[in-house]
């Protein structure tokens, strides 16, 4: 019996995956635009549409900007701090020779309907949320924290987020599967 709910052939979920590494992805603000390009650019190449490729990609360029923020440059955003003041503050340090040659490290796993990125980031010094494993959407006081916005709407646009301190720093791992709906919080 079919079920109509879940129209998709069995060998869409059997394919294997492309998998693309990019290792050395430079800590700075403007590697997270070019490849979020490249994020976006890939999923089209696999089918995606342009509407997907970009949520996605939206996703992971926040993901990506908080690991190179937080992880590889480890700054943390002060409270009541404008978003002016942050970005300048992000920059400068993105600057500091103590900081050139820093990298995030991705792994991108990719099928026409489904998509697993790693974001692996250097760092000690996280958000506050991340010092606990997590797996999707936060919930409770962790929506409170007052930075993280931009964690807060890639999130809705995933299936599942998982956040895991490890002794490299920390690991982001994302799913966006697109046989599966998006369980938006109320």
């Amino acid at each position: 019996m079919s079920n109509p709910n879940f129209p998709h052939t069995p060998s869409q979920f059997e394919q294997e995956p492309q998998t693309i590494s990019w290792p050395d992805i430079p800590s700075t603000i403007e590697a997270t635009v070019e490849y979020q390009e490249k994020m976006e650019n890939l999923l089209q190449q696999n089918g995606w549409d342009e509407e997907e490729a970009y949520q996605v990609g939206y996703a992971f360029q926040e993901l990506l900007k908080n690991a190179i923020v937080h992880g590889s440059l480890g700054l943390k955003k002060a409270s009541g701090e404008q978003e002016e003041d942050w970005s300048k503050k992000v920059a400068a340090a993105s600057a500091l020779p103590e900081h050139q040659g820093k990298t995030v490290a991705v792994t991108v796993r990719i099928t026409p309907r489904k998509t697993t990125v790693t974001i692996q980031d250097p760092g000690t010094n996280s958000p506050k949320f991340w010092e606990k494993e997590t797996a999707g959407l936060r919930t409770g006081a962790d929506t409170q924290w007052k930075s993280g916005r931009g964690v807060e709407i890639s999130e809705a646009f995933l299936n599942q987020v998982h956040y895991e301190k490890n002794n490299t720093g920390v690991k982001t791992t994302f799913v966006r599967d697109l046989d599966i709906p998006i369980v938006r919080k109320p």
